[in-house]
């Protein structure tokens, strides 16, 4: 389906951003500015007429009226993390749907990152830039297509713990892919049949 985007207004206040500067100047002090802009992608059922674009972008300007930064270099794109969507964006698409905008999809939300000078820690300087729990970078804006990919949903698995208790569990964290692991700290109890695993919390 079609997607388009709309650039935004800057992501944060000057002391926000300066800030977020400090944090990357921390690992690598040859960065001398930076410079943050919202960017939305809006993905389409249908391509939008020329009216409903300008009541997208319309309803999309919000924030300060800033002149749009001309800071020169490296740039890179923070979006939510591939495969959720975001509060935000939930809300976005309400908005657009009530104003009529029956054609979009969803809409997501971006920020683009200029970081002008040398980087000598790319780890770093992404850990400076985003969430990686809740947030991904990207290179480019046609990556941020991804955001948008639609997949078939898994059939549903079931555990057999009455029958089988903790060599259930066993089997489904190999087989599943669950990447849990038992420690000293957690002990089996039989409860009423079944089997559960408790894991005592440190004071």
């Amino acid at each position: 389906m079609p997607i388009i985007s709309f650039p935004g207004a800057s992501a944060f206040t000057p002391a926000r951003l300066a800030k977020r500067l400090d944090r990357i100047q921390a690992a690598n002090p040859q960065v001398t500015a930076l410079a943050a802009e919202f960017v939305h992608f809006v993905e389409l059922t249908s391509p939008l007429p020329e009216a409903d674009q300008l009541v997208l972008a319309r309803m999309l300007r919000y924030g300060p009226r800033t002149q749009r930064s001309d800071l020169a270099g490296r740039r890179l794109l923070v979006v939510p993390r591939i495969g959720t969507i975001s509060p935000w964006s939930s809300k976005a698409t309400d908005v657009a749907h009530n104003c009529g905008l029956e054609r979009v999809r969803r809409i997501e939300r971006g920020i683009w990152y200029t970081v002008a000078g040398p980087v000598r820690d790319e780890a770093a300087l992404r850990a400076a830039l985003h969430d990686r729990m809740t947030e991904a970078v990207l290179a480019s804006e046609a990556e941020a297509e991804r955001l948008f990919a639609h997949s078939q949903p898994k059939p549903l698995e079931t555990i057999d713990l009455l029958g089988k208790g903790r060599a259930a569990i066993e089997t489904a964290n190999a087989t599943l892919a669950w990447r849990w692991l038992p420690t000293r700290s957690t002990t089996w109890r039989k409860v009423s049949g079944p089997w559960a695993a408790t894991r005592r919390m440190s004071s």
